[in-house]
């Protein structure tokens, strides 16, 4: 199952965060582009953030490549 985009709201559940990471290592991604605002905590939100484990992938297979005005990243 695909996931369109992720965001750190209840919105994006554990297991969409899991099929991002075995879509990342089943394609061998290149690059991926993260924004800022997902790192970011949602206080006027109760709702889970479970980024944590794509966080997790990111630092430890990718490096940051490239940093952009507004903060996002480039990671290969």
């Amino acid at each position: 199952m695909g996931v369109p985009f992720a965001t750190n709201t209840d919105y994006t559940r554990p297991e969409q965060v899991q099929d991002v990471i075995e879509g990342l290592e089943q394609r061998r991604v290149r690059f991926v582009l993260w924004s800022l605002r997902l790192d970011m905590h949602q206080w006027n939100s109760t709702a889970a953030d479970h980024l944590g484990p794509l966080r997790l992938y990111l630092r430890t297979h990718y490096r940051v490549v490239k940093v952009f005005s507004d903060g996002g990243q480039a990671w290969e």
